[in-house]
């Protein structure tokens, strides 16, 4: 690969990682509903549980929660960051949005940070059968 090549992967990849470094203002349009704690709050559809995004990392980054139940993430950082399961997962929320998904499924759910990639922004929903 030639010089002018490789100096427009650098630039592009720079701009890519920078992108989610920015600070966005907080959205206007955007409603956040309080979600309890990981105490979890019970529902019809299961419990609800919460992980906070702060300061690159996942809180708490390991999470056990049954069939049926939800997990909301809150971006409770100053830069935009999202949830990546692999394929699927949320857009990049700016600060004070979240995501939230029902978990249907018993088994192992790991995820990033899909803005960032950073080692250390990452998570695990583990997720077990009722009973």
């Amino acid at each position: 690969m030639n010089k002018f090549v490789s100096s427009i992967l650098v630039v592009l990849l720079a701009g890519v990682l920078l992108f989610g470094c920015v600070e966005q203002p907080p959205r206007s349009d955007v409603v956040v509903t309080p979600v309890p704690s990981v105490a979890a709050a019970a529902s019809s559809a299961g419990q609800v549980y919460t992980v906070s995004i702060r300061t690159y990392y996942f809180e708490p980054a390991e999470l056990t929660v049954s069939q049926g139940d939800s997990v909301t993430w809150v971006n409770d950082d100053r830069y935009a960051h999202s949830i990546d399961f692999g394929g699927f997962g949320s857009d990049a929320l700016r600060p004070g949005e979240t995501y939230s998904m029902e978990f249907g499924a018993v088994g192992d759910y790991p995820y990033v940070c899909g803005v960032h990639g950073f080692s250390n922004e990452t998570g695990i929903v583990h997720v077990q059968a009722i009973g």
